[in-house]
């Protein structure tokens, strides 16, 4: 239960007995299990967030089970604060134009959110014969969402490599809740051939992501929580940051079975998934 307003009831299933059911009031945030009855009286809501990264809402009147809900699943049980983060929208971009014949293409940083205020830089499909690459990270002033107009913080230029971490770009470490555009060209002279506008996660966002982070890695297996993190960043517009999660799977466990169906599932949620798939 991430959030509620007015009176809301849950009731906690006892299959042996031992003691009779009752409906209890909720005085804060709770974790439910799937057993758990929620009623809300009047014209009381609440808001459920399932470990799919699913957010259900529950209008007045409502009587549901836990388990009825997205798989089924058992629901997180963290911060009420955490509710307004899904009540606002990515970025959008505008202005550049994207060739559908150009096969250089952005990997991260992608349009959305990013959780780190350090991001690094991937593009995909090393341009055949490219003398090199040029990357530009400008910060975004206008008052329309994504839109090219502010300051150029940084441009790299590079023979071969088609990854940067943001060390190399020796830009000042982003604005928490700042926008930012950033763009890629075969070389300085030509027309960008992708970009991307993406808005640093405030301070508020990231503590509060990180400790929903730290509380499902509290068990023995760490490979499956962190891809149903990745899915939830993925599903609330973190796409960069679900991407990196993956990475780092791979480096560290890259013989688990379902990797690829992971990866091809964020592929598809952060438009990617016709540039590159995994069998």
């Amino acid at each position: 239960m991430v959030h509620f307003a007015g009176p809301v009831s849950i009731k906690k299933a006892v299959p042996d007995g031992s003691e009779p059911e009752r409906w209890v009031p909720l005085t804060t945030h709770y974790a439910l299990a799937r057993s758990d009855s929620i009623r809300t009286e009047g014209n009381a809501t609440a808001r459920l967030l399932y470990r799919d990264g699913s957010l259900v809402l529950l209008g007045p009147g409502s009587l549901v089970g836990v388990g009825d809900g997205p798989q089924s699943g058992a629901p997180l049980g963290i911060d009420s604060t955490l509710a307004w983060l899904f009540d606002r929208p990515p970025p959008q971009p505008t202005g550049l134009t994207r060739g559908a014949d150009r096969p250089l293409r952005l990997y991260y940083p992608r349009e959305g959110l990013v959780l780190t205020r350090e991001p690094a830089f991937k593009w995909l499909r090393p341009w055949p014969g490219a003398p090199s690459y040029h990357l530009q990270l400008y910060v975004d002033y206008s008052p329309v969402t994504c839109q090219l107009d502010g300051a150029l913080l940084a441009q790299v230029s590079t023979a071969t490599d088609t990854a940067l971490t943001f060390a190399q770009t020796r830009a000042a470490t982003l604005t928490p809740g700042q926008r930012y555009w950033v763009q890629v060209r075969q070389d300085p002279d030509r027309s960008p051939a992708d970009h991307s506008c993406f808005r640093v996660a405030t301070d508020t966002e990231a503590e509060i992501l990180r400790t929903l982070e730290h509380r499902l890695m509290d068990g023995p297996d760490h490979v499956l929580p962190r891809l149903q993190f990745a899915v939830f960043l993925a599903r609330k517009h973190y796409y960069t940051d679900a991407l990196l999660i993956l990475e780092e799977v791979e480096r560290r466990d890259p013989a688990y079975t379902s990797l690829p169906a992971w990866r091809n599932h964020i592929l598809d949620l952060a438009g990617l998934s016709q540039l590159i798939r995994w069998p």
